[in-house]
Formats: structure tokens, C-alpha cells, sequence
């Protein structure tokens, strides 16, 4: 196939005519750019070749994702937790997870800091849109509850998760729009304390209209989590309605 040469240098040519046998013009995507839009394209039904469907599937690991790679891929996650770091934080979202599929739901982590997206500032949204964004905006619009863990960094929240936050709020005319109405629990595992990030996060998840649960977990290593707290967060979590539009 064509396309895996270009895939190897590092790029894609995919073609911009919309009629089957049109020759129309061609672009030049980025690896990340093509990544993004092939998984849309997945989403929609519209990839049907074996090369796509083992990119596509890569993906899906890298991502979090929970379903496996069919011909029309749909997202099926009850339930997704975001790990706003590659270490503790990671293996409590891992706990979440499991806890949520022991309650009969269907649930996936992403780990934030495998996403490529550069810290959010006003020269940086000028210079466009971040080619790994769609494909975040797409699996976070995908899942109706969150699940969000997060170390304490300086007594607050740490620039993974608020830039991501930043640039996900400036898609579009309505900086709430992918939260609005979206039951979201706040957990952490930090080095101490750990109760002023819940605290900033939860301030706001409220501001961009997010239905938070009321209990948040704490822990540490001193006080790790505890499985039954972990379930109680997952229970009351899926005790919220969803209100996304």
C-alpha cells in the first residue's frame, strides 16, 4: 500500500476529493496529524483496509481504549480513567479500572502523558491546533463518566492535566461544552497532603459545569487507597445522570 511507504518517512498524502474516482488534491499530514485523522475515520465506519485496522488498533492501546479493532469500531467505555501521571497516580487509575469492571461496567485508562500536546499559551494556540488533540477530544466526548487521578504539584494541579484542560476548552464557542453536565470523581495519590489539588480541581470541574462527586479520595504512602473506597467512588459515580447534551 502505498500510504505505509509514506508512513515510513514520516508522512501521509491523503487525498481531499470527496467523490469515489475523483483525483482531487492531495495533502501532506504529519505522522500525529494522519494518527488523529485516520482515528476519526475509524470511528466513523469509513476504514475498511487491514493496514488501517492494525494502525488504527495501536491506537487503541496507546490511547486506552475499550474496545477491540471491528470493521465499524464503536466506543463502548462506561467509564474512563484519566491518570494525570506515569506513576502512582497510573496504578490508582489501573485500581479504578478493575474496580469498575468488578460493578458489571465496561472501563479504560488513559495516561495523559503519553499524549504529545505542547503547554497551552496564547503563541501556542495561535500556531494551530495540536495534531493529538482530536483524537483526545474524541475519547474523552466518547465516554460518559470520568474517572480523574492526580498528583498534588506545588499544592495544585499539574500542567499535564491543566493544559490539557486549557486546550480542550478552546475548542469550539463553548469552553464547557465537553464537560457540561459530565459526572466526574477526583482522586490523587501525592507525595503529602493532597487535599488542595482535589480542591483546585474540583473548583474547576464545577467552573466548566461538571457534576463532581461529592466524596474525593485521598492517599499517600502512609494512606494508600482503600479497595472499598475505590468501589464506594465507582458506586456513586454511576449513581449521576449524565447530562451532556
Amino acid at each position: 500500500m502505498a500510504a505505509t511507504t509514506a508512513a515510513q518517512k514520516g508522512h501521509i498524502a491523503t487525498e481531499t476529493g470527496s467523490e469515489p474516482g475523483h483525483q482531487g488534491s492531495f495533502q501532506i499530514l504529519s505522522r500525529n496529524q494522519w494518527d488523529a485523522e485516520l482515528l476519526l475515520l475509524a470511528w466513523q465506519g469509513d476504514i475498511h483496509s487491514s493496514w488501517a485496522a492494525e494502525r488504527f488498533s495501536g491506537m487503541v492501546d496507546v490511547l486506552g481504549m475499550c474496545h477491540s479493532m471491528t470493521p465499524t469500531p464503536t466506543p463502548s467505555c462506561d467509564l474512563l480513567v484519566i491518570a494525570a501521571s506515569n506513576g502512582q497516580n497510573l496504578l490508582l487509575a489501573e485500581r479504578f479500572a478493575a474496580a469498575a469492571r468488578e460493578q458489571g461496567r465496561s472501563a479504560g485508562v488513559l495516561d495523559l502523558t503519553t499524549i504529545e500536546l505542547p503547554l497551552f499559551t496564547p503563541r501556542a494556540k495561535v500556531a494551530g491546533t495540536p495534531a493529538a488533540l482530536a483524537a483526545l477530544q474524541a475519547r474523552l466526548v466518547a465516554v460518559p463518566r470520568w474517572v480523574i487521578c492526580t498528583p498534588e504539584y506545588n499544592g495544585s494541579i499539574p500542567p499535564v492535566l491543566s493544559s490539557a484542560i486549557a486546550w480542550l476548552s478552546v475548542q469550539g464557542d463553548d469552553f464547557r461544552a465537553l464537560f457540561n453536565g459530565r459526572p466526574v470523581a477526583i482522586a490523587t495519590h501525592s507525595g503529602s497532603g493532597g487535599h488542595t489539588v482535589l480542591t483546585a480541581l474540583r473548583l474547576q470541574l464545577a467552573h466548566l459545569g461538571a457534576d463532581v462527586v461529592g466524596r474525593q479520595l485521598v492517599s499517600n504512602k502512609t494512606h494508600p487507597a482503600k479497595d472499598d473506597s475505590i468501589a464506594d467512588l465507582i458506586s456513586r459515580l454511576n449513581h449521576l445522570r449524565v447530562r451532556v447534551p
